[in-house]
């Protein structure tokens, strides 16, 4: 059982899902259907099992996160396959919205469509501050930084998008960090998208 389900019990995770499922519908996220080995102009979307153990819960955050925006809108079918290539990396409310059924109440991204037509694919960089934890944390916090840029099919980028997040993860029974929560603290477009 993971520790996240401690103290408010179920009103806590409910909490936790609503406030992930409202970050991830203002970051256009959407229906299931992963898949993991896709990439346009030699440009590679990530690809791999899961979180290996004993890695840090940094080297989790940052695939998570990674996986989470980075997406190929020639082949995805909306940025929630970012989603739905971190599953792995992720567990309880923020595993549950990632595996979710369609739901036509996401709005989708308005450049999508652009994207797909010009074979753009959007890459992000992550960085992940690390804290200082206690030896034996079972459960710790990060704020993580994601930059979104567009790769355009000519080999130039565009810069697109910088979040803030605070997240928290995970060690679950098998040695692996997963994150359970993301928190979107604030967002700021760097440049047209297109």
């Amino acid at each position: 059982m993971h520790r996240y389900l401690h103290t408010g019990g179920l009103a806590v995770l409910g909490a936790v899902a609503l406030v992930v499922a409202l970050a991830l519908n203002a970051c256009g996220v959407d229906s299931p259907d992963p898949h993991s080995d896709d990439h346009v102009g030699g440009h590679d979307l990530p690809v791999g099992d899961g979180p290996q153990p004993d890695a840090s819960p940094d080297e989790s955050a940052t695939e998570a996160l990674h996986r989470i925006y980075s997406w190929e809108p020639a082949t995805d079918a909306d940025s929630g396959d970012g989603m739905r290539r971190a599953v792995p990396w992720l567990s309880g409310a923020l595993r549950t919205v990632a595996t979710r059924a369609h739901d036509d109440t996401v709005r989708a991204l308005p450049e999508w469509q652009q994207w797909r037509t010009n074979h753009d694919i959007v890459t992000a960089a992550v960085k992940v501050t690390a804290r200082a934890d206690r030896p034996g944390d079972l459960d710790v916090g990060r704020r993580a930084l994601v930059t979104q840029d567009v790769m355009h099919a000519d080999g130039t980028s565009t810069p697109w998008r910088l979040m803030t997040f605070d997240i928290t993860l995970s060690r679950d029974d098998d040695r692996c960090w997963r994150m359970w929560r993301m928190d979107l603290i604030d967002t700021t477009t760097l440049g047209a998208a297109q």
